[in-house]
Protein backbone atom coordinates (compact mmCIF):
# COMPACT_ATOMS: atom_id res chain seq x y z
CA UNK A 1 0.00 0.00 0.00
CA UNK A 2 1.31 3.42 -0.94
CA UNK A 3 2.45 5.92 1.63
CA UNK A 4 -0.19 8.25 0.22
CA UNK A 5 -2.56 6.40 2.52
CA UNK A 6 -1.06 8.39 5.41
CA UNK A 7 -3.55 11.14 4.64
CA UNK A 8 -6.36 8.66 5.17
CA UNK A 9 -4.74 7.09 8.21
CA UNK A 10 -4.26 10.55 9.73
CA UNK A 11 -7.91 11.34 9.01
CA UNK A 12 -9.11 8.15 10.69
CA UNK A 13 -6.68 8.61 13.59
CA UNK A 14 -7.94 12.15 14.25
CA UNK A 15 -11.53 10.93 14.12
CA UNK A 16 -10.71 8.02 16.41
CA UNK A 17 -8.79 10.13 18.92
CA UNK A 18 -11.64 12.64 18.97
CA UNK A 19 -14.10 9.91 19.83
CA UNK A 20 -11.84 8.50 22.55
CA UNK A 21 -11.23 11.99 23.97
CA UNK A 22 -14.93 12.72 24.12
CA UNK A 23 -15.60 9.45 25.91
CA UNK A 24 -12.82 10.01 28.46
CA UNK A 25 -13.90 13.58 29.17
CA UNK A 26 -17.50 12.53 29.63
CA UNK A 27 -16.39 9.74 31.99
CA UNK A 28 -14.36 12.30 33.95
CA UNK A 29 -17.30 14.68 34.17
CA UNK A 30 -19.56 11.87 35.37
CA UNK A 31 -17.05 11.00 38.09
CA UNK A 32 -17.11 14.57 39.45
CA UNK A 33 -20.77 14.23 40.23
CA UNK A 34 -21.58 17.43 42.12
CA UNK A 35 -19.71 19.78 39.79
CA UNK A 36 -21.74 21.22 36.96
CA UNK A 37 -19.18 21.54 34.17
CA UNK A 38 -20.12 22.77 30.69
CA UNK A 39 -21.10 20.05 28.28
CA UNK A 40 -18.64 19.39 25.49
CA UNK A 41 -20.35 19.38 22.13
CA UNK A 42 -18.94 16.92 19.64
CA UNK A 43 -20.41 15.57 16.42
CA UNK A 44 -22.86 12.76 17.04
CA UNK A 45 -20.94 9.55 16.43
CA UNK A 46 -21.72 5.99 17.35
CA UNK A 47 -18.72 4.81 19.39
CA UNK A 48 -19.67 1.18 18.93
CA UNK A 49 -19.49 1.61 15.17
CA UNK A 50 -15.82 2.59 15.19
CA UNK A 51 -14.48 0.81 18.31
CA UNK A 52 -15.44 -2.85 18.43
CA UNK A 53 -12.26 -4.39 19.84
CA UNK A 54 -14.20 -6.08 22.64
CA UNK A 55 -16.62 -7.81 20.27
CA UNK A 56 -16.22 -11.54 19.78
CA UNK A 57 -17.00 -13.70 16.79
CA UNK A 58 -16.66 -12.91 13.11
CA UNK A 59 -18.16 -10.77 10.38
CA UNK A 60 -18.29 -11.35 6.64
CA UNK A 61 -17.91 -9.27 3.52
CA UNK A 62 -19.15 -10.60 0.18
CA UNK A 63 -18.51 -9.01 -3.20
CA UNK A 64 -21.46 -7.83 -5.27
CA UNK A 65 -21.10 -10.72 -7.72
CA UNK A 66 -20.67 -13.17 -4.80
CA UNK A 67 -17.40 -14.47 -6.23
CA UNK A 68 -15.43 -13.38 -3.15
CA UNK A 69 -16.17 -13.82 0.54
CA UNK A 70 -13.92 -12.68 3.39
CA UNK A 71 -14.36 -13.54 7.05
CA UNK A 72 -12.72 -11.21 9.57
CA UNK A 73 -12.88 -10.74 13.36
CA UNK A 74 -15.93 -8.81 14.58
CA UNK A 75 -13.55 -6.48 16.42
CA UNK A 76 -12.81 -4.86 13.05
CA UNK A 77 -15.00 -1.89 12.08
CA UNK A 78 -16.41 -1.47 8.58
CA UNK A 79 -15.59 2.15 7.68
CA UNK A 80 -16.39 1.95 3.98
CA UNK A 81 -19.00 4.66 4.55
CA UNK A 82 -16.17 7.12 5.29
CA UNK A 83 -14.78 6.82 1.76
CA UNK A 84 -16.92 9.75 0.59
CA UNK A 85 -15.07 11.94 3.11
CA UNK A 86 -11.61 10.95 1.86
CA UNK A 87 -10.06 13.21 -0.82
CA UNK A 88 -9.35 11.51 -4.14
CA UNK A 89 -5.72 12.61 -4.05
CA UNK A 90 -5.19 10.64 -0.84
CA UNK A 91 -4.48 7.61 -3.02
CA UNK A 92 -6.27 4.89 -1.08
CA UNK A 93 -6.62 2.84 -4.24
CA UNK A 94 -4.08 1.53 -6.73
CA UNK A 95 -4.12 2.53 -10.41
CA UNK A 96 -7.22 1.25 -12.30
CA UNK A 97 -8.89 -0.03 -9.12
CA UNK A 98 -12.09 0.61 -7.18
CA UNK A 99 -12.28 0.49 -3.38
CA UNK A 100 -14.93 -2.10 -2.51
CA UNK A 101 -14.42 -2.49 1.23
CA UNK A 102 -12.48 -0.68 3.95
CA UNK A 103 -12.16 -1.68 7.60
CA UNK A 104 -10.03 -0.71 10.57
CA UNK A 105 -9.00 -2.22 13.86
CA UNK A 106 -7.80 0.08 16.64
CA UNK A 107 -6.41 -1.06 19.96
CA UNK A 108 -6.72 2.01 22.18
CA UNK A 109 -4.37 0.54 24.81
CA UNK A 110 -1.46 -0.38 22.54
CA UNK A 111 -2.29 2.46 20.07
CA UNK A 112 -2.03 -0.10 17.28
CA UNK A 113 -4.03 0.65 14.13
CA UNK A 114 -4.54 -1.75 11.23
CA UNK A 115 -6.46 -1.50 7.98
CA UNK A 116 -8.12 -4.02 5.68
CA UNK A 117 -8.88 -2.85 2.14
CA UNK A 118 -10.41 -4.72 -0.79
CA UNK A 119 -9.75 -3.35 -4.27
CA UNK A 120 -11.41 -4.52 -7.48
CA UNK A 121 -9.95 -4.35 -11.00
CA UNK A 122 -12.22 -4.72 -14.03
CA UNK A 123 -9.74 -6.84 -15.93
CA UNK A 124 -7.46 -9.80 -15.38
CA UNK A 125 -4.15 -8.60 -13.98
CA UNK A 126 -0.95 -10.56 -13.38
CA UNK A 127 1.57 -10.61 -10.55
CA UNK A 128 3.91 -8.61 -12.77
CA UNK A 129 1.34 -5.95 -13.69
CA UNK A 130 0.20 -5.55 -10.08
CA UNK A 131 3.81 -5.23 -8.90
CA UNK A 132 4.36 -2.53 -11.53
CA UNK A 133 1.26 -0.63 -10.35
CA UNK A 134 2.44 -0.72 -6.73
CA UNK A 135 5.97 0.37 -7.67
CA UNK A 136 4.51 3.18 -9.77
CA UNK A 137 2.37 4.26 -6.83
CA UNK A 138 5.48 4.61 -4.66
CA UNK A 139 7.47 6.16 -7.50
CA UNK A 140 4.96 9.00 -7.86
CA UNK A 141 6.06 10.09 -4.38
CA UNK A 142 9.75 9.53 -5.06
CA UNK A 143 9.71 6.61 -2.64
CA UNK A 144 10.63 2.95 -3.01
CA UNK A 145 9.53 -0.29 -1.43
CA UNK A 146 10.71 -3.87 -1.24
CA UNK A 147 8.03 -6.07 -2.82
CA UNK A 148 8.46 -9.79 -2.17
CA UNK A 149 6.40 -12.64 -3.56
CA UNK A 150 5.48 -14.72 -0.51
CA UNK A 151 3.40 -17.42 -2.19
CA UNK A 152 1.82 -18.25 -5.54
CA UNK A 153 -1.02 -20.57 -6.53
CA UNK A 154 -3.09 -21.06 -9.67
CA UNK A 155 -5.56 -18.25 -9.00
CA UNK A 156 -3.85 -16.29 -6.21
CA UNK A 157 -0.61 -14.84 -4.89
CA UNK A 158 0.55 -13.00 -1.77
CA UNK A 159 2.94 -10.04 -1.81
CA UNK A 160 4.67 -8.38 1.13
CA UNK A 161 5.42 -4.66 0.80
CA UNK A 162 8.05 -3.04 3.03
CA UNK A 163 8.83 0.67 2.46
CA UNK A 164 12.55 1.36 2.11
CA UNK A 165 12.44 4.99 3.21
CA UNK A 166 13.58 5.74 6.76
CA UNK A 167 10.37 7.15 8.13
CA UNK A 168 8.94 6.25 11.53
CA UNK A 169 5.42 6.60 10.14
CA UNK A 170 5.80 3.97 7.43
CA UNK A 171 3.15 1.30 7.01
CA UNK A 172 3.78 -2.20 5.68
CA UNK A 173 1.30 -4.35 3.81
CA UNK A 174 0.55 -7.88 2.77
CA UNK A 175 -1.55 -8.15 -0.36
CA UNK A 176 -3.50 -11.21 -1.42
CA UNK A 177 -4.12 -11.09 -5.17
CA UNK A 178 -7.02 -13.08 -6.63
CA UNK A 179 -7.16 -13.61 -10.38
CA UNK A 180 -10.54 -14.27 -11.97
CA UNK A 181 -11.59 -14.71 -15.59
CA UNK A 182 -12.48 -11.06 -16.11
CA UNK A 183 -11.44 -9.31 -12.93
CA UNK A 184 -8.83 -9.15 -10.20
CA UNK A 185 -9.13 -8.49 -6.48
CA UNK A 186 -6.48 -7.21 -4.08
CA UNK A 187 -7.04 -7.79 -0.36
CA UNK A 188 -4.64 -5.51 1.50
CA UNK A 189 -3.71 -5.80 5.18
CA UNK A 190 -1.81 -2.74 6.45
CA UNK A 191 -0.10 -2.05 9.79
CA UNK A 192 2.66 0.25 11.15
CA UNK A 193 6.18 -0.82 10.23
CA UNK A 194 7.39 -0.70 13.84
CA UNK A 195 4.70 -3.25 14.79
CA UNK A 196 4.73 -5.23 11.57
CA UNK A 197 6.31 -8.44 12.86
CA UNK A 198 3.68 -8.83 15.58
CA UNK A 199 0.78 -7.65 13.41
CA UNK A 200 1.18 -9.53 10.15
CA UNK A 201 0.04 -12.86 11.65
CA UNK A 202 -3.43 -11.31 11.74
CA UNK A 203 -3.27 -11.03 7.96
CA UNK A 204 -2.77 -14.79 7.71
CA UNK A 205 -6.01 -15.46 9.60
CA UNK A 206 -7.98 -13.17 7.30
CA UNK A 207 -6.34 -14.41 4.10
CA UNK A 208 -6.96 -18.04 5.10
CA UNK A 209 -10.68 -17.26 5.41
CA UNK A 210 -11.01 -16.13 1.79
CA UNK A 211 -13.38 -18.06 -0.46
CA UNK A 212 -12.96 -17.12 -4.10
CA UNK A 213 -14.63 -18.39 -7.28
CA UNK A 214 -12.37 -17.43 -10.20
CA UNK A 215 -14.82 -18.56 -12.89
CA UNK A 216 -17.49 -16.04 -13.93
CA UNK A 217 -20.81 -17.90 -13.40
CA UNK A 218 -22.85 -15.14 -15.01
CA UNK A 219 -21.81 -16.17 -18.52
Amino acid sequence: MSNKTYIIILFVAILSLGIVTKQRINDFVDSLGKFNLPEINMPELNLNEYFKQDEEGYSEWVSEDESLKITYPASWSDITSLLDMVPEEAGLDIEDSNVLFWAQNIDTESQEIMFLTVLGFDNKETIESMTEKIESDFGEQEKTAQIELISKEEYSAILEIIPETEDGDNFCSEVKLLFGENKTYAIIFTAPQDKWEISKDKAVEIFDSVIFTPIDKTN
